[in-house]
């Protein structure tokens, strides 16, 4: 194989990855959009409140309580998920670490933070975070190596 022709296929390789990153930080910054857009309105939505009756109104006013908790979780989480992905450079790696795109014989997977399903050019990729009992068992892994995950054996046939 031609040096020019691996330099090509690392350059594919990268682009994908390039791919994959990108539309995780999209996701990222659109959950971050969507929950500050929530809180605002359920802003909004108290400010009013206080004009209304105060009593008729209490169960109302936990419930708008809850929401707001759960969307400035959301914001939270979303946003320190934001900064592990921009952690992630555009390397190529020889070992399954944060970062590294995985494709093994039954699944794509891209090390990052648990996204769930990515499609790339017509691929599929499950998009983990260090945290998955799946990355337990192919952290430091490399191309070749065989893993099991729920009974079924699988071949790294790529690290990049």
């Amino acid at each position: 194989m031609s040096s020019r022709f691996k330099y090509l296929k690392i350059m594919e390789k990268l682009l994908k990855k390039k791919m994959l990153l990108n539309n995780c930080i999209e996701h990222q910054k659109t959950s971050i959009a969507n929950a500050k857009k929530a809180l605002a309105s359920i802003q909004e939505s108290v400010l009013e409140e206080k004009s209304s009756i105060e009593d008729s109104m209490e169960s109302f006013r936990e419930s708008l309580q809850s929401d707001r908790e759960m969307y400035s979780r959301q914001v939270q989480e979303s946003t320190e998920g934001l900064a592990v992905l921009s952690r992630i450079g555009l390397n190529a790696y020889n070992t399954v670490k944060l970062g590294a795109v995985v494709e093994t014989n039954s699944m794509n997977y891209f090390i990052s933070i648990s996204l769930g399903e990515i499609k790339i050019e017509n691929e599929k990729f499950i998009a983990i975070s260090t945290n998955t009992p799946i990355y337990q068992l192919i952290a430091g892994k490399k191309k070749g190596d065989i893993f099991n995950f729920r009974g079924q054996d699988s071949t790294i046939l790529d690290v990049y």
